[in-house]
């Protein structure tokens, strides 16, 4: 069993299309998939994985039939959308925002509660039409559950102290990603709902162990 110490950083993921739908929008997208039922594909860096996950929420949340197509990791996910072979994906920020600036993929929305400080202008998926809608990759600090108590708590204050520096506030959103300290008990909080999250996410989709 782990204890947590700090959630380190939250990083989005966007919602991007093939350019060659010319799609606008995430309602754009929700009106061809459900004038196309099981004939829109989303593809994913491999069952099981983060990239899958969020694209089964947005599944799931925007009711529509598409078909989920698996690779073997992030570019090669995000190769068959920028030639139109697959739809759309979920990929994280830090891997398309390069590919969305040069045309190559349609960015639509991003996954995350707040609008991601990479890319400022897109707007979220919560805020078109998708209400409640979140999905984050996240990281943090674990240790083991017996460490004491004053032991953790030490960890977390020292931690969050070095969040808070501007130089690596700045790396982290280099990366797309925004600096997120908690107490060890808001962690443990947000770990147990990411867990039921997710397991309700497999079962819907009936995602099995690999």
């Amino acid at each position: 069993d782990l204890a947590g110490i700090t959630l380190t950083a939250n990083a989005t993921y966007v919602l991007s299309a093939t350019p060659s739908l010319n799609l606008k929008s995430v309602p754009d997208l929700i009106a061809l998939a459900k004038a196309k039922p099981g004939q829109i594909n989303f593809s994913s860096a491999g069952s099981g994985s983060g990239t899958h996950f969020a694209g089964e929420m947005f599944k799931q949340s925007a009711n529509i039939d598409v078909v989920h197509i698996p690779f073997k990791g992030i570019p090669e996910s995000l190769t068959d959308v920028i030639s139109g072979r697959v739809q759309f994906t979920m990929a994280p920020i830090a891997s398309s925002v390069s590919l969305i600036k040069e045309g190559r993929l349609r960015a639509l929305g991003v996954s995350s509660k707040k609008r991601s400080s990479l890319y400022p202008d897109l707007p979220t998926i919560a805020e078109q039409g998708i209400t409640g809608f979140e999905w984050d990759s996240w990281g943090g600090l674990l240790a083991p559950a017996k460490t004491p108590r004053a032991v953790i708590n030490k960890l977390n204050r020292e931690v969050v102290k070095i969040l808070a520096q501007p130089d690596i506030i700045e790396k982290f959103r280099a990366l797309g990603a925004e600096p997120n300290p908690t107490t060890p008990e808001e962690m443990d909080a947000y770990v147990a709902r990411q867990l039921k999250t997710a397991i309700q996410l497999a079962k819907k989709a009936g995602i099995e162990p690999q």
